[in-house]
């Protein structure tokens, strides 16, 4: 667990008193659950004050509840805020917690009197606007610490996440051995573009599908970081039968549904949520490429998010490469972000 200070200009050389409080990390598919002031435009992550014989955890699940409606659990403590200001020291404790039911907002006359209402808005979205803490500088001094106390907290939160960026092959020639299948010229130069995206990164280790057109795309970018490509039979394509374009509608329809000679989307979909399910608890915290391929990637993205349908899938189906970042929370998805892609005709 992290401590981090803060210190403000105008803090006395030693604090006098000390007021505590809990905040919750609250996430529900790649969205943040924060308290929104309708009437003044704040935001902030829910939480408040300490009351007399509560632990900090007690504090978090009752704030939450009075502030949103929602019943949480604490799942663990990720962090203790020090802030210092005046004559002050303010100590705020965040957890990450998931929500386990209803409740009823219990809202003070002031909160009502500001609009107090709670919305769930995507990650990045929550980040970037706390990220903007220093333009009330000079103009609310209450706004900016406290943007900026919840900004610090969640890139805190962001270090502890593991990153997982999914690499769709470029460009492949057609053959009738689908394991084989080697890059077209295009596809070779087009992979490029796989590097281009990474080498600022810091990656820990790439994995990919057995399939040759996988690990062709991202040899390159394992190369560069000096990094050997394991391979996970279970990250390979789903297995072709007949061709006839109706069918993918049809596939799409019906996980259980598969052509002759082919695989279905729900076989495809287990081996691959399988294979992820393992390498999120063996590299938690670290930033991991995975070589795949359109079909294998669209049941996972389905997985995550039932609306992908054949609609989104037809929409990624000529990116090659194509590279989408996902980050976890453990196994609990936190937000996607379409890094990079090829469009091919």
């Amino acid at each position: 667990m992290k401590t981090i200070e803060i210190l403000g200009e105008n803090r006395f050389e030693t604090f006098t008193k000390t007021r505590s409080g809990s905040r919750a990390i609250i996430i529900r598919d790649g969205k943040l659950l924060l308290s929104h002031e309708t009437n003044s435009g704040w935001w902030l992550i829910p939480g408040g004050g300490l009351e007399a014989g509560e632990t900090p955890e007690m504090a978090c699940i009752r704030e939450v509840e009075e502030e949103t409606g929602y019943i949480v659990r604490p799942v663990r403590q990720f962090l203790t805020m020090n802030e210092y200001y005046e004559e002050y020291r303010y100590v705020s404790d965040y957890f990450v917690c998931e929500v386990t039911g209803k409740g009823r907002m219990n809202l003070t006359d002031a909160e009502i009197r500001r609009g107090v209402e709670p919305q769930w808005i995507p990650f990045r979205e929550a980040v970037r606007i706390f990220s903007e803490h220093e333009s009330y500088a000079g103009i609310s001094e209450e706004k900016r610490g406290s943007y900026q106390r919840e900004y610090t907290a969640l890139q805190a939160y962001m270090e502890e996440l593991t990153t997982i960026i999914f690499v769709r092959h470029a460009q492949s020639v057609f053959g009738e051995n689908d394991r084989t299948r080697p890059l077209s010229e295009e596809g070779l130069c087009d992979r490029g573009i796989v590097l281009d995206t990474l080498k600022a990164r810091k990656i820990d280790v790439f994995l990919c599908s057995p399939y040759k057109r996988s690990l062709e795309t991202i040899q390159p970018a394992a190369d560069y970081f000096r990094l050997p490509i394991h391979t996970d039979e279970r990250l390979r394509e789903r297995k072709a039968g007949s061709h006839e374009g109706s069918l993918l509608e049809k596939r799409w329809a019906d996980f259980t549904f598969a052509e002759e000679g082919g695989e279905n989307l729900a076989s495809v979909q287990a081996r691959n949520m399988e294979a992820l399910a393992g390498i999120l608890r063996e590299y938690q915290g670290k930033t991991v490429v995975i070589g795949t391929h359109g079909t294998a990637l669209g049941t996972i993205l389905n997985h995550y998010s039932k609306s992908f349908g054949v609609d989104d899938f037809l929409r990624i189906v000529n990116w090659m490469p194509y590279l989408v970042e996902l980050r976890f929370d453990h196994d609990q998805l936190v937000e996607m972000l379409e890094l990079a892609h090829v469009e091919k005709q």
